[in-house]
């Protein structure tokens, strides 16, 4: 993608923030609304009213292919909010406490570096 290209963004969720997205997304030349996505029908301002409503976020994904996703859902019930917050939730606090096993156990397997380490 060169940098005169727009990135192909797809919005998920159309309440206050999601339309707040899409309408900076829709000011922004550096940016094309590649999908709207909904689970219900909503009014849309006249610079979105030109974009359709997808039902299906997996189906967007598909179709649309897009460079990048906004997800501005909200609540447990959202699979997509759920999806994009599993991966800080869980991996980041399992990579942390592993870079802490590996500190502790470094003096056990290299001794000498331990040393080094603390000069």
């Amino acid at each position: 993608m060169s940098s005169d290209t727009p990135i192909r963004v797809l919005v998920a969720g159309l309440g206050n923030m999601g339309r707040s997205h899409a309408l900076a997304y829709a000011r922004n030349p550096g940016f094309e609304i590649a999908a709207l996505v909904n689970r219900s029908d909503v009014a849309l301002p006249a610079e979105l009213a030109g974009h359709a409503i997808r039902r299906s976020f997996e189906d967007a994904l598909a179709g649309e292919k897009p460079d990048a996703v906004a997800i501005a859902t909200y609540g447990a019930t959202s699979g997509q909010a759920l999806a994009g917050v599993v991966g800080p939730l869980i991996e980041v606090p399992v990579l942390v406490a592993l870079v802490y096993v590996a500190l502790a156990l470094r003096p056990r397997f290299f001794p000498a570096s331990g040393d080094r380490a603390r000069r």
